[in-house]
């Protein structure tokens, strides 16, 4: 990986995390999306950009769903008929990357509330989650980002430089959290 391919994750995750801050949630995925498929296609060399995309946040859905939903779904899961990285590829990524601006029956909302299937709303913890899945992917091990925020979830507190590349390490974690609860 080139030096440039090493900055331009964090850069973009960075990006999106300031305006996931700011309550911005259409340009925080709009800074998200490239580091997604950027990171999908380290992945996944070979495949075309949806199905890499799709197959990464499927890969990753135990992170996002928890972070995104607060549990633990798979991500066979369909939703209005649909599974969920499908949804997230056409009514999200599509339309912002294409026609600027999301699908009309999808609308990101503050809170940690979701409303899913039809007419979709995904909270900001989405967001968050879909953030966490791309730092802590194994292809971005050797990124960083240049602060180094702090972070709460499954009941930890993290440095987001530290979990880079750890998606090992924070599956297990919400597998050990979720074996308990049952």
């Amino acid at each position: 990986m080139s030096n440039e391919q090493n900055v331009a994750i964090p850069n973009r995750v960075e990006s999106s995390l300031r305006h996931l801050k700011n309550n911005n949630y259409e340009e925080a995925l709009l800074n998200l999306f490239p580091a997604i498929d950027r990171t999908a296609k380290l992945r996944r060399k070979k495949l075309g950009s949806g199905l890499r995309f799709k197959k990464f946040i499927a890969d990753q859905f135990d992170i996002v769903s928890v972070l995104g939903f607060g549990s633990l779904i798979s991500s066979d899961c369909k939703f209005g008929g649909e599974t969920f990285q499908h949804v997230l590829y056409q009514l999200c990524r599509n339309s912002l990357v294409h026609e600027g601006e999301l699908a009309s029956n999808m609308k990101i909302v503050s809170g940690s509330a979701s409303i899913v299937g039809g007419n979709w709303e995904l909270s900001e913890n989405i967001i968050f989650g879909l953030i966490i899945a791309v730092i802590t992917a194994r292809e971005n091990k050797k990124s960083k980002l240049s602060v180094n925020y702090q972070v709460s979830f499954l009941g930890e507190m993290f440095s987001l430089n530290s979990i880079w590349g750890e998606e090992e390490v924070i599956k297990k974690k919400i597998k050990t959290i979720f074996s308990k609860l049952h």
